[in-house]
């Protein structure tokens, strides 16, 4: 389960990094010095975990359109990690 969720969390990072070098700041991060791809594995981690509560500053409509698909996907991936958990607790409980 947690393989998916590293590579989307990595491929995000890295469509933030391509962002961010590509044509100006689009996401702000609160780092002190030029952010490098760990500093965006840590935003995509953050995104996808807690929707959005992270200390940078979208500031262009490219940005936002990535953020929001970040957390569709994080939402629905950890939709269906729900429901399986749940599924598997049920069904060993009523089937014993």
């Amino acid at each position: 389960m947690a393989s998916p969720f590293r590579v989307a969390a990595r491929t995000l990072a890295l469509e933030y990094l391509r962002l961010s070098v590509s044509d100006g700041d689009h996401i702000a991060l609160e780092v002190s010095e030029r952010p490098v791809f760990a500093d965006f594995l840590t935003f995509a981690v953050l995104v996808s975990a807690m929707a959005a509560t992270v200390s940078a500053r979208v500031t262009s409509r490219r940005a936002w359109t990535l953020v929001r698909l970040n957390v569709l996907f994080a939402f629905a991936f950890n939709s269906v990690i729900v429901a399986m958990m749940v599924s598997l607790l049920f069904g060993g409980l009523l089937a014993s």
